[in-house]
């Protein structure tokens, strides 16, 4: 593993080891991905989301608050550029993809009347999200502020290790698009955040919704490990990778062995009958840390710009001609 992080590490601590770099190399036009996976109960919503009751709320901030306080902070740096910042934020409960962000729900209230988002794979094996709503942050407060939106549409519930545990999967992902001054040159970035659903044994549920949710979640989890090791054996000459077994996998499939910088986080438990999880969880980690990703700086022209440009050097050549002719 690259990092451990013992019971008593602060927020800010997981976030400069973890996801800082990725922030700044965002900038550069790099896409990044940051997931958390662990058994329920681990602190995986608590790392990525952070908690906003009680006392001293900045040190309970997750990685999200965190990233968007960064993000904006390098913005002000950069006045000369223009820059934007769109956020989305995708929930998957039950096989089913969700825009958090399309309404605001009353508690309580089904989860059918979220706006639905159609999810598929394009032929260059690009994801496309029909339905997901994106929307331009201004600041760290407009961006922070749609964070909230969506954490308030995420489906809780009870479960036997954990008194409010998230029972999805959710995506919070930040679009930057950046110019520099006098450049044709656009940079376009994304980094999704991604807050995985825990697994939980099917012997622990009691009801029958509670136990065909956990099944849709460690279905969803399973798919995601035959990713990984499908990917582990492309060294082996074998070309397929199941991405479109789940809506996971489909989503993340740049994060996967593709176009990302991608960091997962492992979560466990220090409880001894929580061991054998604790295994599992190390053990994937050790698949993933094994996959090869292939990040790129993703950069195209504007056009509108270029012809700008090249109507100054033509403007500039023609006075050089017309001040060389006046010297002869």
């Amino acid at each position: 593993f690259n990092g451990i992080f013992g019971p008593y590490c602060s927020q800010s601590e997981v976030f400069g080891e973890v996801a800082s770099t990725l922030v700044y190399k965002l900038f550069e036009g790099y896409n990044g991905t940051i997931f958390a996976y662990g058994q329920t109960g681990t602190g995986k919503t608590f790392t990525v989301e952070g908690d906003e009751t009680g006392h001293d709320r900045s040190a309970k901030h997750g990685l999200i608050p965190q990233v968007l306080s960064l993000l904006f902070s390098l913005l002000e740096e950069m006045q000369d550029d223009c820059v934007s910042v769109q956020i989305s934020f995708l929930e998957i409960y039950n096989e089913l993809a969700y825009d958090l962000l399309g309404t605001v729900m009353p508690a309580n209230s089904n989860k059918r009347d979220l706006p639905r988002v159609l999810v598929a794979l394009a032929g260059n094996k690009t994801c496309i999200t029909h339905g997901l709503s994106i929307h331009n942050a201004q600041s760290e407060y407009d961006a922070r502020k749609l964070h909230l939106k969506g954490r308030m549409n995420k489906v809780m519930a009870e479960t036997p290790c954990n008194g409010r545990s998230s029972r999805s999967h959710t995506i919070f992902t930040i679009l930057l698009t950046r110019q520099e001054k006098d450049s044709e040159i656009v940079y376009k970035s994304k980094l999704n955040i991604v807050d995985l659903a825990g697994s939980e044994r099917l012997s622990n549920e009691k009801s029958d919704n509670q136990r065909t949710r956990t099944k849709h979640i460690n279905l969803s989890l399973h798919h995601l490990e035959g990713v990984i090791i499908a990917l582990q054996k492309l060294k082996s000459n074998s070309s397929y990778v199941p991405y479109r077994n789940s809506l996971l996998t489909m989503i993340l499939q740049d994060s996967l062995g593709g176009n990302c910088n991608t960091t997962m986080i492992a979560t466990l438990s220090l409880e001894k009958d929580k061991l054998k999880e604790s295994i599992s969880t190390c053990r994937f980690a050790q698949r993933v840390i094994r996959v090869v990703n292939r990040p790129l700086i993703n950069k195209e022209i504007n056009n509108e710009a270029l012809i700008r440009n090249l109507k100054k050097e033509i403007v500039q050549l023609k006075k050089s001609h017309h001040d060389f002719k006046e010297v002869l």
